[in-house]
């Protein structure tokens, strides 16, 4: 039955929001709240402890008074309000500590985030995206440019504009047509001069 079966539960930290009070014109008394949700476990027996540079916070703790079923499984959630400035303190550390009792024993389970480790993952994926938008541009340029070049060259050969179709079915051809647009261009503004 499904009541025997134990499973610990998977610990997940949210960073607070970016507009969580902005809109507070003291500075000082500017707070965030992190989020540590416990979820997927079974029995419904556990305790969260949140700690900062590995000491026990007291202060700016509130935790669920029970875990709520969901489906087969519990969660709980715990929140912890620090002051704006000790969260962007790259050096502090802040951890969330479920104690899950499996029926042989309390163990804990647990996951740790930092302000410097959330800049630095939200960098990595910033990069990401910028890197897989110049990836896409890059694609349509190419695709662009070899359908040009299938389809054909077009060289300006004379100053009222003549154009002439060069054929290019190969992007083997890609330097030949162009050294021969050249050429061409060179040729006639000889003339011209001439």
């Amino acid at each position: 039955k499904l009541k025997n079966k134990v499973k610990p539960p998977t610990v997940t930290i949210f960073p607070p929001s970016p507009n969580e009070c902005r809109n507070q014109k003291d500075k000082k008394l500017r707070k965030k709240t992190l989020v540590c949700v416990a979820s997927g476990f079974y029995p419904d027996h556990v305790g969260v402890v949140w700690k900062i540079n590995g000491n026990e916070a007291k202060d700016g703790v509130a935790t669920d008074s029970a875990a709520t079923r969901v489906d087969k499984f519990y969660r709980i959630t715990s929140r912890l309000r620090v002051p704006a400035k000790d969260y962007h303190t790259a050096s502090n550390t802040f951890t969330c500590i479920v104690n899950f009792y499996d029926k042989k024993g309390t163990k804990p389970y647990e996951n740790s985030t930092s302000e410097k480790y959330l800049k630095v993952t939200q960098g990595a994926k910033l990069s990401y995206v910028v890197v897989i938008i110049k990836s896409c541009f890059y694609g349509v340029f190419v695709a662009f440019l070899v359908w040009k070049l299938q389809v054909g060259c077009y060289c300006t050969i004379h100053p009222t504009y003549t154009y002439i179709l060069l054929p290019v079915f190969a992007i083997e051809k890609k330097l030949t047509i162009l050294l021969t647009c050249a050429r061409w261009w060179h040729h006639h503004q000889a003339l011209n001069d001439y």
